[in-house]
């Protein structure tokens, strides 16, 4: 009963921090665009949240010691080492724009890798929240999350050009995020942007985990 309370605690404890990471993240390449004192805190609080994220997944940290090594745990491994430097970068650069989008994107496709195995388990009634789930409405269930998870890989896409990403990328000097567009409409569009590099991890994890071991 304790180690079910105790997994309760962790696991709302480490959602809390993704939801903050992802706060984090959103607002970060707005403030860098502009270039105001925020990027700084924006950057090392990126940078701490990220830090305990990795903390609380211990688990996963000693799990890469045994099994050998799955093209799943491998991709997962090279996105969060990525990350990680991605996000000293953003605080050593003090938050150079083009470097905050790539650690903007490869921290986005690292959420998606994350909570899709949650995701899954929660579709197959087995998750944090425990239930029985019969094979059709686990079906429909996957049907649906796949159709949200493409109609927000394309509006990320769009949203990705029209606020200048590509640009930004190649750490173009006049480069700027979403310029003379709302501050609303621009953090709208960096949801859906990570929302759908979020989706594009997760299907990554989706596609190698059905490779042979």
């Amino acid at each position: 009963m304790s180690n079910g309370s105790s997994d309760k605690r962790m696991h709302d404890v480490k959602a809390g921090i993704d939801l903050a990471l992802m706060a984090c993240l959103v607002a970060l390449p707005r403030h860098a665009s502009a270039g105001d004192s925020a990027c700084g805190i924006l950057g090392w609080t990126l940078l701490a949240l990220l830090v305990a994220h990795n903390v609380l997944s211990l688990r996963w940290w000693r799990s890469l010691r045994r099994g050998g090594g799955r093209a799943t745990r491998v991709l997962q491994l090279v996105v969060t080492v990525l990350g990680v430097g991605l996000a000293v970068g953003v605080c050593v650069t003090r938050a150079s724009l083009g470097v905050v989008c790539w650690a903007f994107l490869a921290m986005s496709f690292h959420v998606g890798q994350c909570v899709w195995p949650m995701f899954r388990a929660e579709l197959a009634g087995h998750g944090h929240v425990r239930r029985e789930v019969s094979p059709a409405e686990r079906r429909m269930r996957e049907h649906r999350a796949a159709t949200a998870s493409a109609a927000l890989a394309i509006v990320g896409v769009a949203a990705f050009t029209l606020l200048g990403f590509p640009t930004c990328l190649t750490f173009a000097s006049e480069a700027s995020l979403g310029a003379g567009v709302p501050g609303v409409l621009v953090a709208a569009g960096l949801a859906c942007v990570l929302l759908a590099f979020a989706s594009l991890g997760a299907w990554s994890q989706e596609g190698l985990s059905h490779l042979k071991r």
